[in-house]
């Protein structure tokens, strides 16, 4: 079956084993995966060609176990699952720098992989080659789960956001001089990220260094790591949640979010979708002023998205009204942004 993105022919994946090709594309898709990806990214409006699973069928790098195998070896060929769930109780499936986290029907959340930094949230830093059930969490159904580069987030069913994951501490307490970081940037467990208790939140996204909640009152939360402007703020580091200004989008109720590597795109009540955060590969999909001279502040300003263009969320209006949203994540920052939209007539 082909790559529904680009039209190449199997064998790619054993023509080339770092899956790139003459085309440029960095992964491909048969049509199967493409129609299954939005119930794996997380988020029910998304669609998104990056996938390490589907459903079960695991393949990709694996250097620290996140496939859950029982191994280091890279795996070139799909490879089914079936150890810790069936398959088709496969609700929610993340993954970060080198761990994986998979969410059940039944809300249970299992993890596995790289675990230097507790970013797998068992209490200890051993790698973890299975898929293994997050104890500290039995009892509690989880909705959503989304991975940073070393560090997990997730969303219960009655709405509450933990995180855990020591990777963001580092920076915290380099660009924070002086404050004490909340217990989530520097636990090992799940930890309760404060500043979100008088809102329900209905979505959470992570990027490489940051991570963002959405509350059913059209309010949009980002905290962690600015360095490109992501969070829309003058502080270099945010360790609590920060809300973004309603001005910031036009006064209107934000009802979806995506997260790229070090970017972020919403979409508010009336369709419009907004981007905003780092732009040197296109990835915001407009253009944008010159980003000489500018430079995260160490200390925080009253005056939200006082940025300069790139770091203030920006309406696209050629995507007004898109019904699908995808935004792929890869390390170098580059991304792939897929927007579908319905004709009107």
């Amino acid at each position: 079956m082909p790559c529904v993105i680009c039209g190449c022919q199997p064998p790619w994946l054993e023509r080339q084993r770092r899956h790139e090709t003459g085309c440029g594309q960095r992964k491909h898709l048969t049509e199967k995966a493409f129609q299954l990806w939005p119930c794996l990214c997380g988020n029910k409006k998304a669609v998104a060609p990056n996938p390490t699973a589907v459903l079960g069928d695991l393949m990709g790098a694996n250097s620290y176990g996140q496939l859950g195998l029982g191994h280091k070896e890279d795996v070139f060929l799909p490879q089914q699952l079936n150890d810790f769930c069936k398959p088709v109780c496969v609700r929610r499936i993340a993954g970060g720098g080198g761990h994986s986290a998979v969410v059940t029907d039944g809300g249970s959340l299992f993890v596995c992989g790289l675990n230097k930094d507790g970013q797998l949230g068992l209490g200890h830093t051993e790698d973890v080659l299975y898929f293994t059930p997050c104890k500290s969490l039995i009892g509690c159904p989880i909705q959503q789960v989304a991975c940073g580069w070393d560090f997990t987030i997730i969303l219960t069913a009655s709405g509450i956001v933990f995180q855990w994951g020591t990777g963001l501490a580092s920076s915290g307490r380099r660009l924070c001089p002086g404050q004490t970081l909340p217990l989530f940037l520097t636990a090992k467990e799940p930890s309760r990220v404060p500043g979100l208790e008088n809102s329900k939140a209905i979505c959470v996204v992570a990027g490489s260094d940051h991570s963002a909640s959405l509350a059913d009152s059209g309010d949009l939360y980002v905290w962690g790591s600015n360095k490109h402007g992501q969070l829309a703020s003058q502080a270099a580091f945010l360790p609590v949640p920060q809300k973004i200004e309603a001005h910031c989008f036009q006064n209107e109720k934000v009802t979806a979010v995506w997260s790229g590597w070090t970017h972020l795109v919403a979409q508010t009540e009336t369709g419009k979708v907004f981007t905003w955060g780092r732009a040197d590969y296109g990835q915001l999909g407009r253009k944008l002023e010159s980003e000489e001279g500018w430079r995260p502040e160490k200390q925080g300003s009253p005056l939200p998205c006082s940025r300069p263009w790139e770091s203030t969320p920006s309406s696209l209006h050629c995507l007004t009204g898109a019904t699908e949203v995808g935004v792929t994540l890869q390390r170098c920052g580059a991304s792939l942004f897929l927007v579908f939209q319905r004709n009107v007539y």
